[in-house]
């Protein structure tokens, strides 16, 4: 670490003028804040019951988030420094490889601590109100800090392996979801296991904490290892990934994904971009797959969890629709695409429906099993306070466009992937919980009003996404 102590100073100084750091905690303490008086709005719990089942809700919110955000804020710290020519400098000095791991892997974790700091206030709440047990607390601490360094672990292995910003932020949301499985999985079992009591407590306790002390240095070992071996490599385009190539390779997965690519050019190639690589093939029914997995857990083992899937398809649309144009303005190909015979109104419209034809079919799996299980599970359904969130198509198509137009932003592009999905999913979600719960209004009421409120969102952003293209106000917007 004595070698890794510039870097860390280096590192805390560059990220000490970065305006993303703020906005993180910002909306951190809004996250918190929203399931805060989420929770109290929808709750029936007495007041002796509140203080406890709060701070269970407030701590499982920011382990969540911890999840999300510290995967994808670790993720290009070590590849954008393959892009940027500097990590072979640092090689220069006396500094190792696990000596320039380490030093990100501690600036991370001040970083993701910032994080925590801005959320405290939020969590004492459910301390002045009473029934928040001291066991309780140091179970929360104890999965907030496992989630906190096997995200981060994850982060930087994603970013060792390189590629692009959004290539890294892909893998590494990828490898936290397997460790936070894993986690899960030993939690559970650790539980399951345990007996009642002060003893069955420290054993769930020592589990989670093994299981992190454990894991985290042999994925920074991996990350040590990768990162000797490629460090040299160009990863602004990094080979085909071994399992894209075992499909690419078969005839017999390029029979199953044969489609008409010339009449698909000769209608609008833009759609034709959106689908032509096996990558976004397999990702396409990889979304799929996934929910079809998920949905089978959903409608026999956790009923009512309909809202939650939602939720997380649709930070999937979101993502894909606000790396969508970014990546060809930041090539300059967008420039290009502007001076060929295709229209503003065609660029648009084309790489619109690449998108929605890239999740359809996750989409529409999903509407099928929210009725399904609002008529196999009716109880257990309709006792989620979530319940309102329903997977309208006009949700998704408004994040689409709001994601598109966002993508012409110089915003870092995490705050614009969160900014489209809390504009046009969130703000109508929430808006529409806060209506069945405190108004008791109709559903098909609630249906429309968000609904008009997304139509007119998605309109307004199309106008201004046509705009900018047609007029180049994007050549001219300055780095954020």
């Amino acid at each position: 670490m004595s070698n890794a102590l510039p870097v860390v100073v280096r590192e805390l100084r560059a990220e000490s003028r970065r305006p993303i750091n703020y906005g993180l905690r910002m909306l951190t303490a809004a996250v918190i804040v929203s399931v805060f008086a989420g929770f109290l709005a929808t709750t029936q719990l007495d007041t002796s019951q509140l203080g406890a089942a709060l701070f269970e809700v407030l701590q499982q919110a920011l382990w969540l988030a911890i999840w999300i955000i510290v995967p994808m804020m670790t993720a290009d710290c070590i590849s954008r420094e393959k892009r940027e020519g500097t990590l072979g400098l640092l090689f220069l000095t006396p500094l190792r490889v696990l000596d320039v791991i380490m030093a990100k892997a501690v600036t991370h974790v001040l970083r993701a601590a910032t994080l925590l700091l801005a959320s405290v206030p939020m969590l004492v709440l459910p301390f002045v109100l009473g029934g928040v047990v001291w066991q309780q607390d140091v179970m929360a601490i104890a999965r907030i800090a496992n989630a906190l360094l096997l995200g981060m672990a994850a982060g930087l292995f994603a970013s060792a392996k390189g590629g692009s910003a959004i290539q890294v932020m892909v893998m590494a949301e990828c490898y936290a979801l397997f460790l936070a499985a894993a986690s899960g999985v030993i939690q559970y079992l650790s539980a399951s296991v345990a007996s009642g009591g002060l003893l069955g407590w420290l054993w769930r306790i020592e589990t989670t904490i093994g299981f992190t002390l454990v894991v985290f240095p042999l994925v920074i070992a991996a990350s040590v290892r990768v990162l000797r071996d490629t460090w040299d490599q160009d990863s602004a385009a990094p080979e085909q990934p071994k399992w894209v190539a075992i499909f690419s390779d078969s005839e017999f997965w390029q029979t199953v994904f044969r489609w008409e690519r010339s009449r698909t050019l000769d209608r609008n190639p833009m759609a034709w971009l959106q689908e032509y690589s096996w990558t976004a093939r397999l990702t396409k029914w990889g979304w799929f797959l996934a929910l079809l997995v998920a949905e089978d857990l959903i409608l026999f083992d956790f009923p009512g969890w309909q809202p939650q899937l939602t939720t997380v398809l649709s930070l999937g649309v979101a993502f894909s629709a606000t790396g969508s144009f970014r990546r060809e303005r930041q090539s300059g190909l967008l420039e290009i695409l502007l001076v060929t015979p295709l229209s503003v109104r065609q660029l648009m419209v084309g790489r619109l429906w690449g998108i929605f034809s890239h999740f359809v079919p996750a989409l529409a799996l999903l509407m099928v099993c929210w009725n399904g299980d609002r008529l196999l599970n009716p109880r257990e359904f309709y006792a989620n306070p979530f319940v309102f969130v329903y997977p309208n198509p006009l949700a998704f198509l408004a994040l689409m466009v709001v994601g598109l137009y966002l993508s012409l932003w110089r915003l870092n592009f995490l705050v614009v992937w969160l900014l489209a999905w809390a504009l046009a999913f969130f703000i109508p979600a929430f808006s529409a919980v806060g209506l069945g719960r405190f108004e008791g209004m109709q559903p098909m009421k609630i249906f429309a009003l968000t609904s008009a409120f997304q139509v007119a969102l998605a309109a307004a952003c199309w106008f201004l996404l046509r705009r900018d293209m047609e007029q180049r106000r994007f050549l001219t917007a300055e780095a954020i």
